[in-house]
């Protein structure tokens, strides 16, 4: 059963595009390993997938919601 789905997520801060295209999918008991350097996006997407801030575009979904 599929948890959480990211599909095509993009985030903007300012007039910077820090990522764009960012899709997955996990399950029960799956995890999700972020790297990157310093201002990539990390902690931007852990706020969106926390429901803090919202994506400039694409879906975040929890349990098909």
């Amino acid at each position: 059963m599929t948890l959480l789905v990211a599909d095509n997520l993009e985030c903007i801060r300012g007039e910077r595009r820090l990522f764009h295209g960012v899709s997955f999918a996990l399950a029960a008991g799956e995890l999700l390993n972020l790297q990157g350097h310093n201002g990539a996006g990390k902690t931007s997407l852990l706020r969106m997938l926390t429901g803090i801030t919202p994506p400039a575009n694409g879906e975040i979904r929890w349990r098909g919601q």
